[in-house]
């Protein structure tokens, strides 16, 4: 998701903190993944860990929280 990259931009250049980078990747993260159904989440995350677009933290929360909602 695009959205990453400018949240990732924002931060980088100081008009964010830290925290509102995290809150905001997150809700963006689960915004673009609600739709899906668990087996097409999980490979939208591998997806996006591939692209480096998500960090090995967020990699393993998000799958963690799909094969919890199973």
């Amino acid at each position: 998701d695009e959205r990453l990259g400018s949240i990732d931009a924002l931060a980088g250049q100081g008009l964010i903190s830290a925290d509102e980078q995290r809150q905001t990747r997150d809700r963006v993260l689960h915004e673009a993944l609600a739709p899906l159904a668990p087996g097409e989440r999980l490979g939208r995350i591998e997806e996006l860990q591939r692209q480096g677009l998500v960090t090995d933290e967020e990699y393993a929360k998000l799958r963690r929280e799909v094969l919890d909602s199973l």
